[in-house]
């Protein structure tokens, strides 16, 4: 999105060095004042008892009116009730959902007849990019290396805190 010319804001759950690729960065205890400053909030986050419906009635309402909340992490990070009530009174001007909950979203569910919703069927993370789908083939095949090697591997996730070591 930077590269685009959008200002760019990063959440962590730990401080750590600002990528290039960023504006700004802070920590998760910072969400509430960043919120209202997004016009785009797009969430990546995995499902832990600390995500479970982070995004709530109370963060939904802190957002801008003309924000656009994208989800392509875990469908229970959102408060589906809370962001369906969002988006029929008006409170945001959309959402992009490739991850819902429940997943799959029934459907007599009524966020699908909300026409400021566009649900994918949870491809977020296919191969739809020839870059994807690479850098997915030399992580594998340097961490196959390191394995046989006896090496540490990359990216292992902490399954206590679901994320990356």
């Amino acid at each position: 999105m930077k590269a685009l010319g959008a200002s760019t804001i990063g959440i962590k759950r730990r401080p750590k060095e600002k990528p290039d690729y960023l504006d700004e960065l802070h920590t998760m205890e910072d969400l509430q004042q960043l919120l209202p400053r997004a016009d785009v909030v797009a969430i990546s986050l995995p499902e832990t008892p600390q995500t479970y419906h982070l995004i709530n009635a109370e963060r939904l309402a802190l957002m801008k009116e003309d924000a656009v909340l994208i989800n392509i992490g875990r469908g229970s990070i959102v408060d589906t009730d809370a962001l369906y009530t969002a988006l029929i009174q008006h409170r945001l001007r959309g959402a992009v959902l490739d991850v819902t909950d429940p997943e799959p979203l029934p459907q007599q569910h009524p966020l699908w007849d909300c026409s400021n919703v566009l649900i994918t069927p949870h491809i977020s993370g296919g191969y739809s990019l020839p870059e994807t789908f690479e850098k997915i083939i030399k992580i594998s095949a340097d961490n196959l290396k390191r394995y046989i090697s006896g090496q540490i591997l990359h990216n292992l996730v902490d399954f206590e805190t679901g994320y990356c070591k």
